[in-house]
C-alpha cells in the first residue's frame, strides 16, 4: 500500500506506514567463525527520497546531509543506521540497508520518514535501543568507491558532422551523464573508444537496426559499445529512440537526430538506456527518466532535475554493487542474494505498474539463470522428504535424531547428481524448508517466496501431518536452528543468517524473547555446515551415506537452558558488546574442531 501511495505521490496526508522508531538492526559480531571467511556479502544500499516541498537537513549516523526537494540519495551502509532531523515527532528512526524511504509531509506542521514496502530485513530488529539513544556509534558508512563501465563510442556513415565535432559533442554527453550516475549509483562511464560504422541502408525497423549494429561492431576491449545512429527520418508518434537487448548487455544503440529533440532531451535518452544497462526498468514517475516515453519536452524546464526514481536507484545500485567486484558480466553471474533482491523489487514494480512489460521481463531474466533453477532443485528434493515421510509412517518408525539423520541422508541422495551449482543450495534449502516445523523460512522476506515457489501450503500441510519431530539430541529445535540457518546461510550468506537467526531468539519491539545459547550454537553450526557443503568440503553423495547429528552439532550440557531479555541483558548487554562477542567466540570453538575434523 505504501508503494502505490508512494507513485501515485500522494501528498499532504499524514501516511499510517511509518518506520518503527523502537527498534535498531542487531549487528553481528565483527568477527566471523574462521572457516565463514571466503563469504563476501553485498555492502548494501539506503536509498532516501524527499517528498516535501522544502530541502530536509538530517543527521545520519554523524554525518550531516541535505535532501532537496524532489532529490534522491543513495547511502551505501551494509548496517542500519540512525536517522535524526529536526521537524520530527520521533528522536530518531531506524533504515535499514536495502530500502526506500522518503520524507513526506506529517499535519500539520511536522515531516515524516516513511518506509516504502520492499528491502530491508523483516527479522533484524533488536530490543535493544538504549545504545543508540546513548549515541552508540554506527557503523561506517560507506564511501562512494565507484565501479567503472569502459564504454566504446561510435557513429554510423549518416553523420553529417566532423569527427572531431561528434566526437566532442559525444564525449561531452556521456561526461554528464556519468555524472547522474556517479551521484545515483556509484557508477561512473569511462570512453576508451571512439570508431564509425556502416549502418544498412535498407532498414527501417529498430530492432532490425540493433541486430545490424550488434552483427558489425566489436567492443573490443570496453565493457559496452553505445552507437549512435543518424540512419532514420523519425516519424510523429511514439518511436524508439533508444535501445538494448537487456541489462548488462554488450551493446546499445542510440538515434541521434531528430527535430523532435534537443540536446538535453537526448541526455534523457542516454541515461534512460543506460539505466536500463544497470537494470533500471520503466517507472510510472512522471519525471524519472525512466518513464516511458521520452522526448515530451520535460527537459527543456529550466527548472527540470534529471535524475532517476528511488526504486531505480535502488535497483542500480544492487547491480553496480555486483559490478564493483569485478566478475561480474551477466545478470546470471550476480550472486543470489542480489537476484533475490532483485526479483522482489522488480515485482513490486509490476505489481504498481501492470500495464508496462519491462519489470516482467527482467524478472525472468533473473529466474532464468539462478531462481528457478534453484527452486526445481529445492522442490526435487523436498518431494523427496515427503517420500521419505511416508516411507517412515510405515513400520517400524524411526524417531528423533535418527529420523532427521534418515531425512538429511535421503535428501543427500536425491541432491548429489543435481548440477554442481545447483544442488548444494538446493540440499541445504530442501532441508530447512522440509525440517522446519514452523513457518520461519516462509516468512523471510527473501527467501520466503522462494519457499512458496518449491513448496505450496497445502503441500506442506500434508508433509507436516506424516514426517514426525526430527531432533537433534532430542529437541527439535535445536535442529529446526541448524537447518534453518543452513538454508538462510546458502541463499542469503552467513552474516545475514546469523543475524536474522539471532533476531528470532532476542525478538524486537513487540515480542521480547528468551536467548539459549544452545540454539545460538546450533545456529553458528548451521552456517558452518552450509560452507563445508558448499566449498565442497562436505560432499553430497558422502552425507547421503554418513550424515550424522553428533558429527556436526556439538552437545552442550545445557541444552534447555535459556536467558530471558533482562537477565541477557545484564550479563550480555547487546549483540556487540563485548561480552556477548566473548561468548560468541567460546560457542564457536568447538565449531572449529567441528569443521576440521569434516575438512
Amino acid at each position: 500500500m505504501v508503494l502505490c501511495r508512494y507513485l501515485s505521490r500522494i501528498r499532504g496526508s499524514g501516511l499510517s506506514s511509518r518506520p518503527n522508531g523502537n527498534c535498531i538492526g542487531i549487528v553481528a559480531c565483527v568477527v566471523l567463525i574462521a572457516a565463514l571467511a571466503p563469504f563476501a556479502t553485498n555492502a548494501g544500499t539506503i536509498v532516501l527520497a524527499n517528498r516535501t516541498l522544502e530541502t530536509v537537513s538530517f543527521r545520519i549516523g554523524n554525518e550531516a546531509r541535505k535532501l532537496a526537494s524532489g532529490e534522491v540519495l543513495p547511502i551505501r551502509s551494509s548496517t542500519s543506521q540512525t536517522i535524526r532531523f529536526s521537524g520530527s515527532s520521533r528522536p530518531f528512526y531506524t533504515i535499514d540497508p536495502n530500502a526506500i524511504y522518503f520524507f513526506g509531509p506529517d499535519p500539520p506542521n511536522r515531516i515524516d520518514l516513511v518506509r516504502i514496502g520492499l528491502g530491508g530485513d523483516a527479522t533484524s530488529s533488536s530490543i535493544f535501543e538504549s545504545d543508540l539513544v546513548a549515541g552508540a556509534p554506527n557503523l561506517e558508512i560507506q564511501g562512494p568507491n565507484l565501479a567503472t563501465i569502459s564504454v566504446k563510442l561510435l557513429v554510423d556513415d549518416e553523420e553529417a558532422a566532423k569527427r572531431e565535432t561528434w566526437d566532442r559533442r559525444l564525449r561531452n554527453r556521456v561526461k554528464e551523464a556519468s555524472a547522474v550516475f556517479e551521484r545515483h549509483c556509484f557508477v561512473r562511464f569511462d570512453v576508451v573508444a571512439v570508431g564509425t560504422w556502416n549502418s544498412d541502408d535498407e532498414i527501417t525497423e529498430f530492432e532490425r537496426s540493433l541486430q545490424d549494429f550488434e552483427r558489425k561492431v566489436s567492443p573490443d576491449t570496453a565493457r559496452l559499445a553505445i552507437g549512435f545512429t543518424s540512419q532514420y527520418r523519425i516519424k510523429p508518434g511514439r518511436t524508439h529512440l533508444g535501445g538494448t537487448r537487456g541489462p548488462m548487455y554488450t551493446h546499445l544503440l542510440i538515434r541521434e537526430w531528430s527535430h523532435q529533440i534537443n540536446e538535453p532531451e537526448r541526455l534523457e535518452v542516454l541515461l534512460h538506456e543506460l539505466g536500463h544497462f544497470l537494470g533500471a526498468v520503466h517507472s510510472p514517475e512522471p519525471d524519472s527518466v525512466m518513464r516511458p516515453v521520452l522526448g515530451d519536452r520535460q527537459a527543456r524546464a529550466a527548472n527540470f532535475r534529471v535524475g532517476f526514481d528511488p526504486l531505480n536507484t535502488l535497483a542500480m545500485c544492487l547491480v553496480s554493487d555486483a559490478l564493483r567486484g569485478g566478475r561480474v558480466k551477466r545478470f546470471a553471474d550476480m550472486n543470489l542474494p542480489t537476484q533475490l533482491e532483485l526479483h522482489k523489487l522488480y515485482g513490486e514494480i509490476t505489481k504498481a505498474y501492470p500495464d508496462d512489460k519491462t519489470p516482467a521481463q527482467y524478472v525472468s531474466f533473473l529466474e532464468q539463470s539462478r531462481i528457478e533453477p534453484l527452486a526445481r532443485g529445492a522442490n526435487l528434493v523436498v518431494m523427496g522428504i515427503g517420500s521419505a515421510a511416508e516411507q517412515n509412517a510405515r513400520l517400524p518408525k524411526l524417531l528423533g535424531d535418527s529420523l532427521t539423520e534418515f531425512y538429511v541422508r535421503r535428501a543427500a541422495q536425491i541432491a548429489a547428481p543435481l548440477p554442481a551449482d545447483v544442488g548444494p543450495r538446493a540440499f541445504l534449502l530442501a532441508l530447512g524448508i522440509g525440517l522446519d516445523r514452523t513457518a520461519s523460512l516462509r516468512e523471510h522476506r527473501l527467501v520466503g517466496p522462494l519457499c512458496e515457489r518449491i513448496e505450496s501450503e497445502a503441500q506442506r500441510k500434508s508433509r507436516l501431518e506424516i514426517m514426525g519431530v526430527p531432533t537433534a539430541f532430542a529437541k527439535h529445535e535445536l535442529a529446526r536452528h541448524f537447518f534453518m540457518a543452513a538454508a538462510l546461510s546458502a541463499i542469503i550468506g552467513p552474516e545475514p543468517a546469523e543475524r536474522a537467526c539471532l533476531a528470532l531468539q532476542l525478538g524486537n519491539s513487540t515480542r521480547l524473547g528468551d536467548f539459549s545459547p544452545a540454539i545460538y550454537q546450533a545456529d553458528l553450526a548451521g552456517i558452518v555446515f552450509a560452507y563445508g557443503v558448499l566449498s565442497g568440503s562436505l560432499h553430497l553423495a558422502e552425507l547421503a551415506d554418513t550424515f550424522t547429528v553428533a558429527e556436526h552439532l556439538p552437545r552442550r550440557e545445557d541444552q534447555a537452558g535459556s536467558i530471558s531479555p533482562a537477565d541477557f541483558a545484564e550479563q550480555f548487554g547487546t549483540a556487540v558488546d563485548p561480552r556477548f562477542r566473548k561468548l560468541r567466540e567460546e560457542l564457536s570453538a568447538p565449531l572449529r574442531k567441528l569443521a576440521e575434523g569434516n575438512g
